[in-house]
């Protein structure tokens, strides 16, 4: 259940408040004449927050390439490596 809190109460009580997000590791939500106004979280939860997110379009880009069949087999995928490295390995032994 969401810890919703008076904007006031962080004006009175900052310090009660972090406590109760780095201890419980969750979010409090402020309210401003009884609707949502603010969001108070740990900066640990913050950074994962927008790590999760970058991660998310990564994988919404990735399925939308797959699903334009922009995508390469592993067969495909491991073929050119390895011409690669037997092409380097020809190089090097010269």
């Amino acid at each position: 259940m969401p810890n919703i809190r008076p904007s006031s109460e962080l004006r009175n009580n900052y310090t009660g408040i972090m406590k109760f997000c780095r201890q419980k590791r969750q979010p409090v939500f402020l309210t401003v004449n009884g609707k949502g106004d603010s969001v108070i979280l740990p900066i640990e939860l913050y950074e994962q927050s927008q790590e999760e997110q970058k991660l998310a379009l990564l994988l919404d880009e990735a399925e939308a390439e797959i699903n334009a069949g922009n995508c390469f087999t592993h067969e495909e995928v491991f073929g050119e490596l390895n011409q690669k490295i037997e092409r380097l390995r020809k190089t090097e032994n010269l």
